[in-house]
């Protein structure tokens, strides 16, 4: 079988129909596109949107994942909505944890499974970019050392922050907290996130998708201002797919 051409090129596809045949029924996706730009209110369930999905990526491998999209309406200059969800079926690999720590605090981060822990030396080997990870911790006794590593872990949003909760007393629950839980952020009021591998059936993949979404609606109902942010729509899409509407809001 052929793989279409436009299927490996940008994601806006709907001017491209491919229709599917076999066990899904013979209709193109121009169609629903036509129908989703009329009704509003459009939307298909999960098992629907994976059949598309994993046909438009017959060429793509199980590591492949599946991206919930998520439109929020919000307002410019709020904060952007951030937090953190445990998938019910993990997928993704064990993060890389560093805890910023000394004394006791530096041992029982390493003991909990840190990759990297320590004072002025780690702070030595993050500013020459000898190491790298994907979550930052820091113990109250290394607050610190803070400053100085500002500039290098800020724009990658992995400098610690008591309001974050990533400066903690407890560091051992901490850094295990940190190993299971995956870390989402709104950017222009859209919280792209994958949710589940290539291979899931329906049943795995809604379970993570309603996971992030109560996540995502715990944490807005708690945002700190007058201005009420809410779901405004849902889309999910696959490794070089268009993304197909869901019906949760």
């Amino acid at each position: 079988m052929s793989i279409p051409r436009f299927i490996f090129g940008k994601r806006n596809l709907w001017n491209n129909p491919l229709k599917i045949k076999g066990t899904l029924p013979y209709q193109t996706l121009r169609s629903y596109a036509k129908k989703s730009k009329e009704s509003p209110s459009f939307s298909m369930t999960v098992p629907e949107v994976t059949k598309y999905l994993r046909a438009l990526s017959v060429s793509v491998p199980f590591e492949g994942s599946y991206v919930l999209s998520v439109g929020l309406r919000t307002r410019r200059g709020l904060p952007p909505v951030r937090g953190k969800v445990l998938f019910p079926h993990p997928f993704l690999e064990t993060p890389k944890v560093c805890v910023l720590a000394v004394g006791d605090a530096q041992r029982e981060a390493l003991e909990h499974g840190a990759t990297y822990a320590g004072g002025e030396n780690v702070v030595q080997k993050i500013l020459a970019e000898e190491i790298e990870f994907s979550k930052c911790l820091a113990h109250p006794n290394a607050s610190h050392l803070l400053p100085k590593v500002a500039k290098t872990l800020g724009p990658k949003h992995l400098l610690p922050a008591a309001k974050r909760g990533t400066i903690v007393e407890e560091v051992g629950p901490a850094v295990e907290a940190a190993m299971k839980m995956t870390d989402y952020r709104e950017a222009n009021g859209v919280i792209n996130m994958p949710v589940g591998k290539l291979d899931y059936d329906e049943k795995l993949l809604q379970d993570n998708i309603e996971a992030l979404l109560n996540s995502i609606r715990n944490h807005i109902s708690q945002l700190p201002t007058k201005v009420k942010v809410t779901i405004k729509k849902t889309h999910l899409f696959a490794s070089n797919t268009i993304s197909l509407p869901l019906p949760y809001k």
